[in-house]
């Protein structure tokens, strides 16, 4: 996506310890979001950057920021009540369900490293409930 990022003006800046860290996890999770996005888009979008794309991503963004769980923030994958509309929701799966394993020949950092957090959340919330 060329230009501006459409949720830098939505998520806050601060320095100050957890609230930084959360809001890193959420400009983390965005930044995953619009890479999945970006190459459904091309794939699927002869010209690229649509507006039905463009339009998603800053749903993403916006749902992000406006989270309920703030600093408690996982992966919107793992969270126990789903903010998306049913239509928004629809097409993001359709978009990760596409992009996640391509995300791994186009940007196999990014889909590395939050393949280890998504396995830490789980842990973390299986060792929570008491189960091995």
């Amino acid at each position: 996506m060329a230009g501006k990022n459409p949720a830098q003006a939505v998520l806050p800046k601060t320095t100050g310890g957890h609230i930084l860290a959360a809001t890193m996890q959420r400009e983390k999770e965005q930044e995953i979001c619009f890479l999945m996005i970006d190459l459904y888009c091309r794939f699927h979008h002869p010209k690229g950057d649509c507006p039905q794309c463009r339009q998603l991503k800053d749903y993403v963004a916006q749902r992000l920021a406006l989270c309920p769980y703030g600093d408690l923030k996982s992966f919107c994958s793992s969270c126990t009540s789903h903010c998306y509309q049913p239509d928004m929701q629809r097409r993001i799966c359709a978009v990760m369900r596409f992009s996640g394993p391509r995300m791994l020949l186009h940007h196999p950092l990014v889909a590395l490293q939050h393949l280890a957090a998504t396995i830490a959340v789980k842990l973390t919330k299986a060792a929570g409930k008491g189960r091995p």
